[in-house]
Formats: C-alpha cells, structure tokens, sequence
C-alpha cells in the first residue's frame, strides 16, 4: 500500500514538473530550446540571446542586430528555435528567412518546419500544425494561416510579406567581402526587396559575423549614424572580451547606438528525453586543447566598437569557455591570423592593405594628443590654425541615391611633433538644403578656430555655390580652392605621410569606414573621404612647389 501511495506521489511529481516544463518552453525561447533540443547545453551567451529575441516577439525590440564568431551558437537559436517558437505563439504570422545561399536558407526552412512537425513542438503548442500541402523546404504554410519563406541573397520575394525576417549571414566568405559589386548587391537587395516586404510594425533580425566595415551591418550602422536609417539595437559578442582595454571615449559611439546589458532571465530546466525528430545539428563539445597562449602582436589598426562587454566580462575572458576556451581561441587566432581573427571573432573588422594608402601603419587613438608646443601649422595668411576642416561635395542631384557619392567633411589637425590627425569625419547624401544645413552646424560644433575649406566647382554654377557658403559661414574663416590634378596625383602627399607612420586617427564610428576607402583607393567605390583627407593635408602643409632643376638654379647654389 505504501509502495502504491509512493508511487503515486512520484508520478503527480513528475507531472507537475512536465507540466511547469512546458509551461516555461512555451513562455522562454531558452527554455523552449532545451525542451526540444534536451542536449542543448548553453552559455551565458545564449541567455542574453535569447532575451533578446523574446524582446523581438514580444514587440519591445524591432531592428536587432548580433554579432558573435563561428560556431558560437548563432544560428540554432536565431534561425532554427526561434522560428519555429515565434511560430508555436503566433501561428497566422509570416516569416522570410534569408542567407547568403539558396542551399542555407532552405536548410533552416527545413529544420524549422520539422520542428513545427515533431511530436514535442505538438505538446507544446496542440493547435498549430503544418498545413497538409507544406512539403516543401523553402515554402510552408501553418493551419493558421502563418507562412515561412526560404530564401538567398537576391532571390525574388514578390507576393511575400514578413512580420519577422531574419537574416543570418548575407556574407559567404572573404571574397565576397572584399567584392564592392557584391556589397552593393546585398545592400540593394536589403533596401529594395527585404525591406519593402516588412509589414507595418514587422521586426527585422539580422544576424552574422562581420567582415568588412562596409558590410550590411557597417552600412546600416552607418545610416544610423547619420540619422540616414533607422535605429539599431546591437548585441556584438566577441570571442574574447574587449571591455576595458579598448574602450573608446563615449563621443565616438554614434548618439543612437543602443548598447545591450546583460541580464540573463531564462529559466533552466532539467533534461528531457531526446526526440531525433526535434533535435538539430550537434552544438560544439568543449576541445581540452594544450597549446600555449599565442604570442602573436595585432597588426595596426584594430578597430574596437563595444564600449562594454555586454556579458560584464573581464578583459580576455573568453564568450562560451566551455566550448571555446582562451587556449583554443588563442591556436586559431594563430591558424587565421590577426585581420581574420579581429573580423570574424572579435566582430570588429578592418581593411585589407592599400596599394597607395597603407593603412597598417594608420595609429588609432582614443583621444587627440595634448599640444606641449607651439603649432608648426601656417597657412597663406601667416595665420596658425588649430584645425582645417575640409569639405567634398557630392554632385547634388545624384546624392541621394543609395549608391551615389557623399558629401564628406575631414577635421584634421597638425600636431606640435609634426604629425597628422583626423579628428573626425562628418558625411551624408543629402539635398542642397541639407548639405548646407550639416555645413553650418558642423562649422558651430568645430568652433571658429577651425578653418572651413570649400571646393570650388569650375564654371559660374561652381562659383556662386561657394560664394553662397561662404556668406553663409560669416564669422568663421573660410577659403575656396579650385582642384587641380587628378585624385591619385592629389592624394600622393597625404599618403605619403600615412606611409610613413605620420598619421592618426581618432577612434570613432566613421573610423572603419574611412580606413577602408582608404584601403581600396583608386580602385574603390568611392573616394569622397580620400579626396576631403587629402585636401585637409594641403591646407595643413602649404608646401611651395620645389625649384625646377637648372644650370642657373645650380650657380645660385
């Protein structure tokens, strides 16, 4: 009777406990995860994850941005359980999954609509089902009326429509990286395809590891920015944490980056039975490496963006130490080398090595160095500026399309050593009005020390436009210069200078971005931040042509 009454206290325990399971897995994403994934052994990571993507379903976040390196668990919960849970609690709403391939794309529409079909999701979620004719991978549907949709980078979306869409790596690899025609191809598929299929109030997720400042996320960051786009909350993880060391100065962060903390609030679970059907790809086992720590110094410049770390970590501790422990990172920092591992691990990529300009030897600093001396800078008046900023304007009709020129403003200073520094770097595609507008209130925030430089357009149209300025700037010193020469010849001197270790540049938001036109001038797809650079040396240097190579220049000497 006793063994009878005992076991009956055991089986109500155990069905109160299943019940408080699922209770839980239809409430967290996490533990949804471990319900149907009963192996699923998660990090602190994963925790801030998932809160935030609940944010996203529960309408409290509607632009996410994450970024964490390889094999850290992105895409099991980004583009597998979220899904198919978003779906389990809101069964009549549609989704577009997208990837840099077709193949990858349709492979996360499988996994979700298996998920959708497995006997645990059923426990959880009894009313939703798939619909009778929703075999196919790529295209599903649930008996609710909710549709998922598979799709690469480019593929066509006419007809569809997204509540929630979700991008998890629109890179493939280094070489499309580095391909301009290729980032401007995902960039024009972002703006003209996905985008125009969000529904009103939908959420976008876009999820990868970075490799280029001017990848999707750099250039969304960088409308940001420039109150261009819309605003972001970005979740980046690096392998290892950058906290302290590295943090730049608060201006530097753009005024409407939102920067995540770290408040893991899932609930954990024990563990379940394993379901085949339900259960995804192998999460990563913990390596016991020996290899020592790598010696290996980083290649200048090595850009930093998270201020803090978002998991309160220590500086150097490790993102997943079970998996991904400090010795291990540290073998494939040595495997991969120092611009890959500070793109795809540390999410803080750098340019590749220019052919004129090369920007290894580029100094990034947190602050401007303080003057101890009297400034080496004069320019024609005899005067000696504190700074220069030096303004390139985009031809005004085509400057607000998507691929069109900037309009670029560079500070640089002349330092009392003799050195250079870019300060800042203000840029925009706007209408006249609106260049005009960010011309006069930069030249307010610079203050009147700074001498403002303007372009001179040849032709009367070029003439009244920087007499026009120029009345509009009165009270600050302002000078017009007529260019001469072409774009390469011009930015020879200033290159020169960064060759030779004589540059610096102010850790900031632009900073990615300026180093990487830098990068790939001549051959790049712009040079408004080369040309502005260059023309802020000029004025900074003012150097007279040298003496032409004659028998009476030779008697003179």
């Amino acid at each position: 009777m006793m063994n009878s009454a005992l076991l009956h206290r055991q089986a109500s325990q155990t069905a109160r406990t299943e019940l408080h399971r699922r209770h839980n897995a239809r409430q967290s994403l996490l533990a949804f995860t471990r319900y149907t994934y009963p192996d699923y052994a998660p990090g602190p990571h994963h925790h801030l994850l998932c809160d935030k993507l609940e944010a996203i379903e529960q309408g409290r976040i509607s632009r996410l941005m994450v970024f964490m390196p390889p094999r850290h668990g992105k895409s099991e919960l980004v583009s597998r359980r979220f899904p198919a849970w978003y779906l389990g609690r809101n069964p009549h709403r549609q989704i577009i999954s997208a990837s840099y391939g077709a193949t990858l794309a349709q492979d996360f529409g499988r996994d979700v609509r298996n998920l959708v079909a497995c006997r645990r999701f059923n426990v959880l979620f009894p009313t939703v089902t798939l619909s009778p004719d929703s075999t196919a991978k790529d295209l599903w549907h649930t008996n609710a009326g909710g549709l998922y949709t598979a799709t690469g980078i480019g593929g066509g979306l006419t007809g569809r429509g997204a509540d929630l869409a979700i991008i998890d790596d629109p890179v493939k690899d280094r070489q499309d990286a580095e391909s301009p025609t290729r980032r401007a191809a995902v960039w024009d598929w972002y703006r003209a395809v996905l985008r125009t299929r969000l529904m009103p109030g939908g959420a976008i997720i876009l999820a990868m590891t970075r490799w280029s400042p001017d990848d999707l996320a750099g250039r969304l960051l960088d409308d940001m920015q420039n109150h261009t786009g819309e605003d972001w909350h970005v979740l980046s993880l690096p392998a290892l944490s950058l906290a302290t060391p590295f943090q730049p100065a608060p201006s530097s962060l753009p005024a409407r980056f939102v920067p995540s903390s770290a408040q893991p609030t899932s609930q954990q679970s024990a563990p379940l039975t394993a379901d085949p059907s339900c259960t995804g790809g192998p999460m990563p086992n913990a390596p016991t490496p020996n290899a020592p720590t790598s010696g290996e110094s980083a290649l200048r410049p090595t850009i930093f963006s998270a201020a803090t770390d978002a998991l309160n970590r220590k500086p150097g501790a490790a993102l997943w130490p079970q998996a991904f422990p400090e010795t291990e990172l540290a073998r494939i920092r040595l495997a991969i080398g120092t611009r890959e591992w500070n793109a795809l691990y540390q999410q803080n990529p750098t340019p590749p090595e220019g052919t004129l300009f090369k920007t290894a030897f580029v100094t990034v600093v947190d602050a401007i160095p303080t003057a101890t001396g009297p400034s080496t800078n004069t320019n024609t008046n005899g005067q000696q500026p504190v700074s220069v900023r030096r303004w390139d304007l985009a031809a005004t009709r085509a400057s607000t399309r998507p691929n069109a020129d900037w309009t670029v403003g560079v500070k640089m200073l002349r330092l009392p050593d003799g050195r250079f520094c870019v300060a800042d770097v203000t840029r925009l595609r706007g209408d006249p009005a609106q260049v005009e507008a960010a011309i006069l209130a930069t030249a307010s925030q610079d203050g009147a020390q700074t001498e403002i430089i303007l372009p001179q357009d040849p032709g009367q149209a070029g003439v009244a436009q920087a007499r026009y300025l120029t009345s509009r700037l009165a009270g600050y010193r302002v000078q017009t210069v007529r260019e001469s020469g072409d774009k390469a010849t011009r930015a020879a001197p200033f290159a020169a200078q960064v060759n030779a270790g004589n540059v610096l540049v102010l850790r900031a938001a632009w900073t990615p971005h300026f180093l990487e036109e830098l990068s790939t001038f001549p051959t790049g797809a712009h040079d408004d931040q080369v040309d502005a650079a260059a023309g802020a040396f000029t004025a900074l240097t003012h150097t007279a042509p040298l003496p032409r190579f004659t028998p009476t220049l030779l008697s003179r000497i």
